[in-house]
C-alpha cells in the first residue's frame, strides 16, 4: 500500500493505492496489480472515503484469480534435453508475449468499462467482474 504526492506539476494531487508484483514465470515475465485513486491535491482528504469505499468493494471475477496467479509460460520439460533451444524457445517467448498482451488488452477493456460505463447501462461487463 502506498500513498502519494505529485507536485511541482500544473495541477497537484495527491493519491493512495496498492502494489503487488507477482514473481517472473519460466520465461521470466511477471504480473504486477495496480489500484489507484488520485484525487486533486485541494479535494484529496475529501476523496478518501470514496476511494477507500471503491477498494473495499473491488471483487476479482470467478476464475481470474487462478489466472493471475498461474504462470504465462509452462515449465521446461524434464525431458533428455534440458531446457529448450533455438526456435522452439524463440516461439515459447513470442506465445507468451502474445498471451501477456491478451490480458493487458482486456485490463484495459476492463478499466475502460469500468470508468466509462458499458454503453446504455453504467454497469461492468460480466468478464470485467461485473
Amino acid at each position: 500500500m502506498f500513498a502519494v504526492d505529485f507536485s511541482g506539476t500544473a495541477a497537484p494531487a495527491k493519491g493512495m493505492g496498492v502494489f503487488c508484483s507477482l514473481p517472473p514465470d519460466t520465461a521470466h515475465l511477471f504480473k504486477i496489480v495496480l489500484l489507484m485513486g488520485t484525487a486533486p491535491s485541494a479535494v484529496a482528504a475529501q476523496t478518501v472515503p470514496t476511494v477507500a469505499a471503491v477498494y473495499n468493494s473491488y471483487k476479482i471475477a470467478p476464475g481470474w484469480m487462478q489466472k493471475m496467479l498461474s504462470p504465462y509460460t509452462l515449465p521446461a520439460s524434464a525431458g533428455p534435453s534440458q531446457g529448450l533451444a533455438g526456435a522452439a524457445e524463440t516461439q515459447m517467448y513470442l506465445r507468451a508475449m502474445a498471451n501477456q498482451q491478451q490480458v493487458i488488452d482486456h485490463g484495459f477493456r476492463c478499466a475502460d468499462a469500468g470508468i466509462l460505463g458499458n454503453g446504455s447501462n453504467w454497469e461492468t461487463p460480466r468478464e470485467c467482474g461485473g
